[in-house]
Order: structure tokens, then C-alpha cells, then sequence
């Protein structure tokens, strides 16, 4: 009787570690805070500052592009355009916020992070608010 008790207590705590230590969240999707990426991290490490600032962070852009800054870039632009345009995605998402004359044209530049960066960019730039 003991030692059923005492396997089925150590195999009560396995299972609880390994849950807990499991970086998915309810959806099964990563989180970005479980992959441990730092959105600006990401931005600066795909050199996206070489034309893009982000004002709020403190990051001005290396060169004098017509790029824009990319503070309240998702108050803007939704985060599934945002993704197929910076991607340079063929599959066109609509976008109502999005110029017409913009909208299906593509980044200069494709980002080749993975998708965890490409997560941790987004969330990151998510908080980049000027507070308008």
C-alpha cells in the first residue's frame, strides 16, 4: 500500500513539473515570454533599425529612409497584414486601415526571423504606443 501510494505521488509531481514547465499556452501556441525573445532584441538583431525608428524606445533609424516610425505601427495597421507584409507573404490580407494605394504592395526587405521573432516583434511592437 506504501509504495503504491509513494509511486503514485512521484508520478503526480512528474506530470505536474512537466505542465509547468511546458512553454505552450491553452491554445498550444508558444508564448513569447515562454521562448524568452525580446522583441526589441529581435528588431535590432534583423537590422530593421537600419530604417525604421521607434520613437518610443529610444531607437532612431541608421539611415535617412521615407520608412516610417514605428510607433503605433499596430494602432495603424492590423497584426495579420503586418505579418504578410513584412514576410512579403503572396496571400493578400485585407486590411481596412491600410491606404488602398499601400495596400497589397510589399516590404523592402523580407524578415527571415522565425516565427517565435517574428512573435516577440509584433508583441513588442504592439506596446510601442505613443499614448495618442
Amino acid at each position: 500500500m506504501f509504495r503504491s501510494l509513494t509511486i503514485m505521488l512521484v508520478l503526480t509531481f512528474a506530470t505536474t513539473l512537466s505542465f509547468a514547465s511546458d512553454p505552450k499556452t491553452s491554445k498550444g501556441v508558444v508564448s513569447v515570454a515562454a521562448a524568452g525573445l525580446n522583441g526589441k532584441e529581435v528588431f535590432l538583431k534583423h537590422k530593421c533599425n537600419n530604417c525604421h525608428a521607434v520613437s518610443t524606445a529610444g531607437i532612431e533609424a541608421k539611415t535617412k529612409s521615407k520608412a516610417p516610425d514605428l510607433v503605433d505601427v499596430t494602432v495603424r495597421h492590423e497584426k495579420p497584414w503586418i505579418r504578410r507584409f513584412i514576410r512579403q507573404n503572396d496571400v493578400h490580407v485585407s486590411c481596412p486601415k491600410v491606404d488602398p494605394l499601400r495596400d497589397g504592395k510589399k516590404h523592402a526587405i523580407k524578415f527571415k526571423g522565425t516565427q517565435d521573432e517574428e512573435d516577440a516583434l509584433i508583441e513588442w511592437l504592439d506596446q510601442q504606443r505613443s499614448g495618442k
